[in-house]
């Protein structure tokens, strides 16, 4: 009789030791921390669904007095590199942490390391005629478009996107109308806080510089160590040569008899013309601007002879506009400068081999 109650009271407390065993010992300060973390990961996420994703996530704006054509050349150049980027090591960084590739993207660190940060840069811009002549004599609007895209080496994830925008819009008034405006950013979305926040230092100081009394006036002589590289003739017309096939092939896009046709056969007949002009004794050449605070150079093809000069423009800015030759003007431009740089290296070692 002992034995079966004893029997029967342990077969009653199995269960109960069964379920002390299975169930893990968590305590409740260990519950508290789990339960805030999966509170955690379901703000992140759900802040990543509304916020990582969106147009028109800045705009900046600010009217000054300043000429059209230097706040063209403040956008169009590395000075409004030295800006953006804040610090001057940043500015140096970037540009010699990168390269180019054949179609004219840039690109250099990443969130992930090197290599991994795409970035493609566009300009347009609009001439009107001020002066009552017939002739476009003024920038009235342009505009640097920036593109950036950020992948992981791994998988081709894309980590953010963002493109922006900045230029000015001349006014009837004749001032101008500057602003900084981000077009569309796409990823983490702490990534577009920050870009946020910098997009707040980048207009302040960006309204300081231009409104400085030496924007516009400053000699960059005295701030810049000029270089000279002519141009051999042999190389410019080939330039030219090469600028004339492009224009055909943006022609090929236009339609028959319309206006735009006819301008680029326009531009073609003139591109043959000058390329077997002589230009005597007067060289093309470029024009290196280096910054000694930044060591960062603006490069200008310079052409002593205006038909040529503007014939160019023409037609750089019809190759850039025509469907995925966006790139196509840097590229012939690259491609002249390593031209200059190998016959200036050749003639060098003629020098010193004699």
């Amino acid at each position: 009789m002992t034995l079966s109650i004893r029997l029967a009271r342990a077969a009653s407390s199995a269960p109960i030791l069964a379920g002390r065993l299975l169930t893990p010992n968590v305590s409740s300060s260990a519950k508290r921390q789990i339960t805030r973390l999966g509170g955690l990961g379901v703000a992140a996420y759900a802040a990543q669904r509304h916020l990582g994703a969106k147009d028109d996530f800045f705009e900046h704006r600010f009217v000054t007095t300043k000429k059209p054509e230097d706040l063209a050349d403040f956008y169009g150049t590395e000075a409004f590199m030295e800006v953006f980027c804040v610090l001057p090591f940043m500015v140096n960084f970037m540009m010699r942490s990168g390269s180019f590739d054949d179609e004219g993207k840039y690109s250099t660190w990443g969130l992930t390391g090197p290599g991994e940060l795409e970035v493609s840069i566009d300009f347009d811009e609009r001439e009107e005629d001020t002066t009552g002549d017939g002739e476009p004599d003024t920038i009235a609007w342009f505009n640097k478009r920036e593109h950036f895209k950020d992948v992981t080496p791994f998988g081709g994830f894309t980590l953010w996107e963002m493109t922006q925008n900045f230029g000015y819009n001349r006014l009837d008034d004749g001032t101008c109308e500057v602003y900084h405006h981000g077009e569309r950013f796409e990823g983490f979305f702490p990534v577009r806080f920050l870009f946020q926040l910098h997009s707040q230092y980048v207009i302040w100081a960006t309204k300081r510089y231009i409104s400085s009394e030496e924007f516009g006036t400053e000699d960059l002589e005295d701030d810049a160590e000029v270089v000279r590289q002519n141009v051999p003739m042999y190389a410019f017309k080939e330039f030219l040569r090469g600028l004339t096939r492009e224009v055909e092939k943006a022609r090929e896009e236009q339609e028959p008899q319309s206006v735009s046709a006819r301008e680029h056969d326009e531009t073609i007949k003139r591109l043959q013309r000058l390329s077997t002009k002589d230009y005597g004794t007067s060289l093309p050449h470029f024009r290196t601007i280096r910054r000694r605070s930044t060591a960062l150079t603006k490069l200008q093809l310079v052409v002593d002879d205006k038909d040529t000069q503007k014939t160019i423009k023409v037609a750089m800015a019809q190759v850039g506009d025509a469907k995925g030759m966006k790139d196509e003007p840097i590229v012939a431009l690259d491609r002249l400068q390593e031209r200059v740089e190998k016959s200036t290296g050749d003639s060098e070692e003629e020098e010193e081999n004699p």
